[in-house]
């Protein structure tokens, strides 16, 4: 008798739980909830980085006739006091990071030496000589030794 109730709570749990799992519980992983529309800015954003892409693409797959090879620059920070970067695939010291800032006709230039890191090759963060002013800006980071070269730009907003 006591096994027999026993088997009877046993098989009923069975079908408890296996109907739970059964039962839809949203889109992603049983959660219920959407996912939202992406913003402008985010669209934006998402469009400058294609063409970013695109850009480094293209410098990477054309050499120039001196030799040069095209290499890809990253910013790691742009900020209203200072870019940080580096060049990606290389190891080498010596070569000339250039940071440039520019608003409407307002341009800021500042350079500082690339150095090797464990695995690729870092510019001395760049400090501009004043914060820049509110606005939206487009931060350049350029580098270029005997053997390589590459650029990247940036939209930062300064608040």
């Amino acid at each position: 008798m006591v096994a027999g109730a026993l088997l009877t709570i046993s098989l009923v749990g069975f079908a408890i739980a296996r109907r739970d799992n059964n039962t839809d519980q949203g889109p992603i992983n049983g959660t219920s909830g959407s996912l939202a529309t992406a913003t402008t800015e985010e669209k934006q954003e998402a469009e400058n980085r294609k063409d970013q892409i695109a850009q480094e693409q293209n410098n990477q797959s054309s050499s120039s006739t001196s030799g040069i090879k095209n290499v890809t620059v990253v910013i790691t920070e742009a900020n209203s006091t200072s870019v940080k970067g580096y060049i990606q695939g290389v190891f080498e010291d010596g070569g000339t990071c250039t940071a440039t800032a520019t608003k409407n006709s307002q341009t800021i230039t500042k350079t500082s030496s690339g150095f090797e890191n464990v695995s690729y090759t870092q510019c001395t963060p760049i400090n501009w000589s004043s914060p820049l002013s509110t606005g939206s800006w487009t931060i350049n980071l350029a580098y270029k030794s005997a053997a390589v070269q590459g650029n990247t730009g940036k939209t930062i907003e300064v608040k």
